[in-house]
């Protein structure tokens, strides 16, 4: 009895201690239930913003047309504006903000800034496996490509911003990151941690 019981802590002592095997199979399926689907927000200014409408930069511009598509609030008051130290005018202000939260489907609750589109994943690249504080981890590059793309993103007005440009070709030309894999209770997971896992 003795040794059956001695046999059963060896062989549990060796499941233990088993180096999983993390497949290419197994990785992009944890990577697209974890990532795919994801919306992308562009957010390039900081907001609020207060801009004086005569204000014809391409900033304000940009911020203009987002307005115009319902993508972000602006609400205006008269003030004066100092000219040079001895002139002063009043002018119509244009104060802009974010829209108080995504839509409920982004499935994103704390984004900010415009969503131009979502993440799909196109490939995982399995690299090395360490052990880390006891816990099995596997660094990977991720190949992944932007689609849904709004349709505002097409206005000739945000033709050179080159994050939309990447998007549109990345079906291609993928983005690449770095991600890492954790094995936890029996399975295989994305590690969220901020220091190993880039976006």
């Amino acid at each position: 009895m003795k040794v059956k019981i001695l046999l059963i802590m060896v062989c549990l002592s060796m499941q233990t201690l088993a180096k999983p095997i993390l497949e290419q199979g197994i990785a992009l399926s944890v990577a697209n239930e974890t990532l795919s689907g994801k919306a992308l927000y562009w957010k390039p200014y900081s907001l609020p913003l207060t801009l004086q409408a005569a204000d014809y930069s391409p900033q304000s511009e940009q911020l203009a047309r987002l307005f115009e598509y319902g993508l972000v609030r602006r609400s205006s008051e008269m003030a004066t504006v100092a000219l040079s130290p001895n002139r002063q005018k009043v002018a119509l202000l244009w104060q802009y903000d974010w829209l108080s939260s995504p839509l409920p489907s982004d499935n994103d609750e704390s984004a900010t800034g415009v969503k131009y589109g979502r993440r799909f994943i196109k490939d995982v690249v399995i690299n090395d496996m360490q052990q880390i504080d006891g816990e099995w981890i596997v660094s990977a590059q991720l190949y992944w490509f932007v689609s849904e793309l709004e349709l505002w993103v097409d206005d000739p007005i945000f033709s050179n911003i080159r994050l939309f440009k990447r998007s549109k070709e990345s079906f291609f030309n993928p983005f690449l990151a770095d991600i890492f894999f954790v094995y936890r209770k029996g399975k295989w997971q994305i590690w969220r941690d901020e220091e190993f896992f880039k976006r």
